[in-house]
């Protein structure tokens, strides 16, 4: 198995394990706070589209990781949808940023979990950086 990053070790202490969905959150959250020039922990607001369950509900991990948002300060949310997506404001300006996964990767992660298992199909998902957004 590759070395993992500092913040993919980071993440898998949040949340238990690596898979790429928590990656997928992590990397749209992280995207999101530089595209928005947004700050940390209580400048932006999140709502993620997704199944209510693993392994989609896992997005909200990551974005959590990377943005600072939390359920306890009410500022991220998972909204039910059979369609995955990403809504982020900056609560400053009211600048927003929509993120969708780009197509084929949800099958392409279920590929690469298949063949190579959680943490190797995490950092593949992480390698891809914000290719993984259409």
């Amino acid at each position: 198995m590759p070395q993992l990053p500092d913040e993919l070790h980071k993440l898998k202490e949040f949340h238990g394990h690596l898979g790429p969905f928590v990656v997928m959150g992590y990397l749209a959250g992280r995207r999101a706070l530089a595209d928005l020039r947004a700050r940390k922990y209580f400048g932006m607001t999140v709502r993620v589209e997704c199944e209510p369950k693993p392994p989609q509900s896992c997005l909200a991990d990551g974005v959590q990781l990377a943005t600072g948002c939390t359920l306890g300060k009410r500022n991220i949310c998972i909204e039910p949808a059979s369609d995955i997506a990403l809504q982020f404001e900056n609560t400053d300006t009211g600048q927003k940023l929509r993120l969708t996964l780009r197509p084929g990767l949800e099958e392409q992660t279920k590929a690469w979990l298949a063949e190579l298992g959680d943490e190797a199909a995490a950092l593949r998902t992480y390698e891809l950086g914000s290719a993984a957004f259409g």
